[in-house]
C-alpha cells in the first residue's frame, strides 16, 4: 500500500497523468483505507495531501473532497460568512430596489407545524431496469415531462435523450450535442412551461483541452473559457436546437445553471473564476452567483464571436467563500403562498444562502458557517420537502432538515434547525422528491469503501432510511451522479452515473 500511495502521489503531481491518478486513488481508498491509515508515514500522507490540494480542475472537485473526508484530510477550521464573505453585490440598474414580501407568521408552533405537514406514508424503491447506456461517466440529467424524455449529460461532452418506456433502450431518441472535441457536460437544466413561451434546456460545459468548442458552439479563440448552450425546442418539427452560447471569460467553470422566476426569462449561474482572473479575490480565487436575461445573454450560435453587452450579468453576488456546488430554483415551493422569489444555493464553505435578486443585497438568509446547527464540510444538495421546510446534504454524513419562515411583523427570513438525519459511514449526495408525496429520493456515497445501497428514500418525519435493493444482475453501483423523477402518473426515479446506465426504479408507497 504504501508503494502504491508513494506511485498514485507522483502521477497526481504530473497533469497528463492526474486522470488515472484520481480514478486509482478513489479505488485504492474504497478497498484499503484502513491500509493507507495504519502503514503510510505521517511525512507520505502529506505529501499526498499537498499533491491533492494542488488539483484545481473542476472535473475532479467531488471525487477530491470524498478522498479528503475519507482520510480525515479536510481542514478543521470552519468558514464564517461574517468575517469572509464580500462586501455585498455588484448590481446594474436592471433589478429593482423593492422589498420582498414573506408570509408574517407567529413563531408559536411553527416548528412542530412544519413536520405535521409532511404525509406520514411507508415510501420505498424497487429496482425496474436499465432505460439506457452511454460509454462515459454521466455528470447530469434532466426530466422532459411534456415528451417524457429523460436528457443526460455526459463526460465525453453528449447530451442524449431518452424516451420514458417500458424497454430498454439501444440508441438515444434525442442527440443534443454529440461526444468529443475536449468539451465535458457539467450541470443541466430545464425552463418551466409557462403559457406558450418556449421551453430552454441550459447545459454548462467545461473544457478538458483547447480545442475548438463542438458542433457549434463557438468560440472566439480556441481557449479553455466555459461555455452554457441554451437549446429550445423547435414548435414545428418538435426537435430540439441550439439557440445561442455564452462564453464565460476568465472564469474556470460554470459550476451550476438554474432558470428562474415563473417566466423563464431569468437564469442563475454559479462560477469560480481562476486566479489569473482581475476580479478573483485576494485569497487567488472568486465564487459567485450571477443573474442574466436568458433572452439576451445567449449570442447567436451561428456567430463566431459572443455578445459582450448581452453577456453581461444583471447582478453578481461573491458571498460565498469556496465553490457552489447546487443552486435550486424554490420559487412557488418554499413560503408558495407567499409570492416569494427565492433562489437557494450550497457550497464547499458548508453554507446553505438563499437569495431574492428583487432586492440589491440579494443575499436575504445563511445557514451555517459558524454555530452548531450547519453543516460542517460541503453541501451536496439542497431540495425543499415542504412549504416551510427545505433539506440540505452534505460530505459530514448528515441531512438536516430546516424550518424557513419571516419573523413576524418584518420582512426578514429566519430558519431553525428541525432535524438531523444521520447516514453512518455514507455520504447523502443528490436529492429529489417527488412532487406527489412526500417520498425524498437520496443517492449515497460509501465512506469508508465497501458497497452500499446507491440509492434509498428517506422519511424526513421520522428520519427513517429505507434502502433500496439491487438490481437482479448483483452488479455494484459506486455512486450516482444525479437522481430526476420522471412523470408524475409512473412514480419512477431515474438515476445515472459512474458506469453511463440510466436506472429506472419504481416507488411504492403504503399507508403508515
Amino acid at each position: 500500500v504504501p508503494a502504491s500511495i508513494k506511485t498514485i502521489t507522483a502521477l497526481l503531481n504530473i497533469k497528463e497523468n492526474r486522470c488515472v491518478a484520481v480514478t486509482a486513488l478513489v479505488k485504492t481508498v474504497e478497498f484499503a483505507l484502513e491500509l493507507i491509515k495504519a502503514r503510510c508515514s505521517e511525512d507520505q500522507l502529506s505529501q499526498l495531501r499537498h499533491a491533492i490540494n494542488g488539483i484545481n480542475e473542476p472535473l475532479y472537485q467531488n471525487e477530491i473532497v470524498y478522498i479528503l473526508e475519507c482520510l480525515d484530510m479536510t481542514d478543521e477550521a470552519r468558514h464564517d460568512p461574517v468575517s469572509q464573505s464580500s462586501s455585498g453585490a455588484s448590481l446594474l440598474p436592471a433589478v429593482p430596489d423593492v422589498t420582498p414580501s414573506y408570509p408574517l407568521l407567529s413563531a408559536t408552533t411553527e416548528e412542530d407545524s412544519t413536520l405535521d405537514q409532511v404525509p406520514r406514508l411507508l415510501h420505498s424503491l424497487s429496482p425496474l431496469r436499465s432505460l439506457a447506456h452511454h460509454p462515459s461517466v454521466m455528470h447530469a440529467m434532466v426530466y422532459d415531462s411534456l415528451s417524457e424524455t429523460i436528457f443526460c449529460g455526459f463526460k465525453d461532452g453528449a447530451i442524449l435523450g431518452w424516451t420514458d418506456s417500458e424497454k430498454p433502450h439501444t440508441r438515444p431518441s434525442v442527440v443534443l450535442h454529440n461526444p468529443g472535441n475536449g468539451k465535458n457536460v457539467l450541470t443541466m437544466a430545464l425552463s418551466p412551461q409557462v403559457g406558450n413561451a418556449k421551453r430552454s434546456l441550459y447545459a454548462s460545459f467545461v473544457c478538458s483541452e483547447p480545442r475548438q468548442a463542438p458542433n457549434n458552439l463557438r468560440t472566439s479563440t480556441e481557449s479553455l473559457s466555459p461555455l452554457v448552450g441554451a437549446y429550445e425546442e423547435d414548435e414545428r418539427s418538435m426537435q430540439w436546437r441550439l439557440r445561442g452560447v455564452l462564453v464565460r471569460e476568465n472564469t474556470t467553470f460554470v459550476s451550476t445553471v438554474c432558470p428562474v422566476n415563473a417566466d423563464g426569462n431569468r437564469l442563475v449561474t454559479s462560477e469560480h473564476l481562476s486566479a489569473t482572473s482581475s476580479s478573483s479575490n485576494s485569497a487567488g480565487q472568486q465564487n459567485r452567483v450571477c443573474l442574466f436575461d436568458a433572452v439576451t445573454a445567449f449570442s447567436d450560435s451561428s456567430s463566431t464571436t459572443p455578445d459582450p453587452a448581452g453577456a453581461l450579468p444583471i447582478a453578481t453576488h461573491t458571498d460565498h467563500t469556496d465553490m457552489i456546488t447546487c443552486v435550486r430554483d424554490c420559487s412557488g415551493r418554499l413560503l408558495r403562498n407567499s409570492g416569494s422569489a427565492l433562489v437557494v444555493t450550497g457550497s464547499k464553505d458548508s453554507t446553505v444562502r438563499f437569495w431574492d435578486f428583487r432586492t440589491p443585497k440579494g443575499l436575504v438568509l445563511t445557514l451555517g458557517g459558524g454555530g452548531d446547527e450547519g453543516h460542517s464540510s460541503m453541501i451536496n444538495d439542497v431540495e425543499v420537502a415542504a412549504e416551510h421546510m427545505l433539506v440540505s446534504s452534505a460530505f459530514d454524513q448528515t441531512l438536516r432538515c430546516w424550518d424557513i419562515r419571516a419573523m413576524s411583523g418584518r420582512s426578514e427570513l429566519r430558519a431553525s434547525l428541525l432535524k438531523t438525519i444521520s447516514f453512518e459511514g455514507r455520504i447523502p449526495y443528490k436529492l429529489a422528491r417527488h412532487s406527489g408525496s412526500s417520498a425524498l429520493a437520496v443517492s449515497t456515497i460509501s465512506r469508508q469503501g465497501g458497497d452500499v445501497p446507491p440509492v434509498c428514500i428517506v422519511d424526513v418525519t421520522s428520519g427513517e432510511i429505507n434502502d433500496t435493493p439491487s438490481f437482479a444482475d448483483r452488479r455494484v453501483v459506486k455512486r450516482y451522479m444525479d437522481i430526476e423523477w420522471g412523470s408524475l402518473s409512473s412514480n419512477r426515479l431515474h438515476a445515472g452515473g459512474d458506469d453511463g446506465r440510466i436506472d429506472v426504479y419504481a416507488l411504492d408507497s403504503s399507508a403508515a
